[in-house]
């Protein structure tokens, strides 16, 4: 009865985790290539140098992403069944990479339209005139701070989230077919196991172990509420660079707390790890089309190589005749 299961995790591991894993590591070429003093042949991005540091940011969340990717394809096509240390890796990684495309993003935003603690900061529209600058108080330093502590407090929730041990349902997606199913079940699942007898049915291999979940609902989430803290004693710091850091760290915490919301949300609000499954393998392909629709729209070679990038040779135009100096 596990065949139509087995079938619909076949489609969702080669035809989503497979393009997933070929789309990032392209991905992750493309942006080393983008950075490079000479570019490629056919541009796709190229970051000028004053970007390079809120790109170094969104880069590493890639290879972070990739990272996790790996693990989770050596859980799927090599062990094939559910472990704990893959996972662990896994949800270490991805939370990682999304506290850095947090600050990376921010960055990059506030390098194109904020300003924030410069002269043409958007904010001075409101504030008419900067106090940071003059080595007062920002007057948004509470709304910053209310952010953080709304951070802070969301990291208690998960807390109380069941951590028991979450297993698959194959029996929701038995296919339409007595004769397919059974063969399955009575005919190739024991010759699976006479191949490899610690072969297990897909109701059994595929799980969400209690250790993965006191990571992800636990531990993160204490880990997030010491990167808050400690961004938002920085950003109350009367020194501007560490104010700056401060806010850069609230927002790395915020990142990874999203990490463990998602999981949240397709695991136990969905109730079915094969749907949640197909729910992760999709939010993150939609991670990646709107991240490379951001880089390309943000960073388009005809108007970015122009800015970042001198001509490979000065164009040379012969002098005319009746330019030419006399002899």
């Amino acid at each position: 009865m596990d065949l139509g299961a087995v079938l619909l995790a076949l489609t969702v591991s080669i035809g989503l985790k497979i393009p997933i894993m070929l789309i990032t590591a392209a991905l992750i070429y493309r942006m080393f290539r983008s950075t490079q003093t000479s570019p490629p042949k056919k541009l796709w991005a190229v970051i000028p140098k004053e970007h390079r540091q809120e790109f170094k940011w969104l880069y590493l969340s890639l290879i972070c992403f990739f990272i996790s990717e790996t693990f989770c394809g050596v859980e799927t096509w090599i062990l094939m069944r559910s472990d704990a240390t893959m996972r662990a890796i896994h949800a270490l990684s991805s939370s990682t990479g999304m506290g850095l495309f947090a600050v990376g993003l921010y960055l990059l935003f506030n390098k194109k339209v904020i300003f924030y603690a410069e002269k043409k900061c958007v904010l001075n529209k409101m504030c008419k005139g900067c106090t940071l600058l003059a080595g007062e108080t920002c007057k948004f330093n509470s709304t910053v701070l209310i952010f953080g502590t709304f951070i802070f407090l969301a990291i208690f929730p998960p807390f109380f989230v069941s951590t028991d041990l979450l297993t698959a349902d194959p029996t929701k997606f038995i296919l339409p077919f007595t004769g397919l199913n059974s063969w399955y079940d009575l005919t190739l699942v024991p010759y699976l196991k006479t191949l490899d007898p610690s072969y297990k049915t897909i109701g059994v291999a595929f799980f969400l172990p209690t250790s993965t979940q006191i990571l992800e609902n636990k531990i993160l989430p204490g880990i997030v509420g010491v990167i808050v803290v400690t961004g938002m004693m920085l950003f109350s710091s009367k020194k501007l660079k560490l104010k700056l850091m401060g806010l850069n760290t609230i927002l790395f915490g915020a990142g990874m707390l999203c990490y463990t919301y998602f999981e949240i949300i397709l695991n136990r609000l969905v109730g079915d790890l094969f749907l949640g499954a197909i729910g992760h393998e999709i939010g993150e392909f939609v991670f990646l089309f709107l991240l490379t629709e951001f880089l390309t729209v943000t960073f388009r070679p005809n108007v970015a190589t122009e800015a970042a990038t001198p001509p490979l040779c000065a164009p040379h135009y012969p002098q005319s005749e009746s330019n030419q100096s006399p002899s």
